[in-house]
């Protein structure tokens, strides 16, 4: 997901700072599912700036250092726009490709080593998907959530239980192709 769509889409609801920015992302996990790195947010506004779709309105003094206030110019607005058209023209990504191009080539690897790595990506799906419906309580909890974002939720819930569904079984698959049967996870 495009960092400076993210950014660009909450400026256009109101001006404010990086900081803010970054811990309204956090605060929602939306940074998890739209692979918004930390240190991005003020990479993508410093870019941006010097682009003139956004420029500084303000400057707050209230913590260690002053924080810039930015807000979306008409240009900034007019690049907003094409990035969400072009956002919903692309399908989404809901293949596991590094998953499917590891899987063609399981049988060069020992099967132990497959197993344990299976094993380590759904203890870690599972976690991911917990955090994801900690995410969805939080919400909840904030605000009453209109259809769509339920369905955002549950679609990204779904995406989870698909991946683990896969695991377990290519789990069996393998520990039988092994001559073994594989324990319980």
């Amino acid at each position: 997901m495009s960092v400076r769509l993210m950014v660009l889409g909450l400026l256009v609801q109101a001006p404010n700072h990086g900081y803010e920015i970054q811990r309204l992302l956090e605060q929602s996990q939306t940074s998890r599912w739209a692979k918004v790195l930390p240190g991005s947010v003020y990479h993508a506004l410093k870019q941006m700036d010097r682009e003139g779709l956004v420029e500084v309105v303000g400057v707050e003094h209230g913590g260690r250092r002053p924080r810039s206030i930015y807000a979306v110019t008409e240009r900034g607005r007019g690049a907003y726009l094409m990035e969400l058209r072009d956002a919903w023209r692309r399908l989404p990504d809901s293949l596991p490709s590094a998953l499917y191009v590891a899987l063609s080539h399981w049988q060069d690897l020992p099967p132990g080593e497959v197993l344990e790595a299976i094993d380590g990506m759904l203890e870690r799906l599972r976690g991911e998907r917990d955090r994801w419906d900690q995410g969805e309580r939080a919400k909840a909890a904030a605000m009453a959530m209109p259809a769509w974002l339920r369905a955002l939720f549950r679609n990204g819930r779904d995406h989870y239980d698909a991946d683990i569904r896969l695991l377990e079984s290519l789990r069996d698959e393998v520990a039988r192709r092994a001559g073994g049967a594989a324990p319980a996870v």
